[in-house]
């Protein structure tokens, strides 16, 4: 779960990676789909690893969440 929090605060932390992905999590796209981009985009800042580990439904969940300026 520490790989999720961290993809989390790396969407947040940018507020065009947020709305981005806050836009695609908000509309139809599937979960594949949606995490076949969120990995091409975080991949820039994790590890495959690391990625490999991240909860996708709990970060497209959270990202829904989150506060987009």
């Amino acid at each position: 779960m520490d790989e999720t929090r961290a993809a989390l605060d790396l969407i947040t932390a940018d507020p065009e990676f947020l709305r981005d992905a806050a836009d695609m999590a908000a509309s139809r796209v599937r979960l594949p789909r949606w995490t076949e981009w969120a990995r091409s985009e975080l991949g820039h800042y994790m590890t495959t690893a690391d990625l490999n580990r991240v909860d996708w439904r709990q970060l497209r969940t959270d990202v829904r969440a989150a506060p987009v300026a």
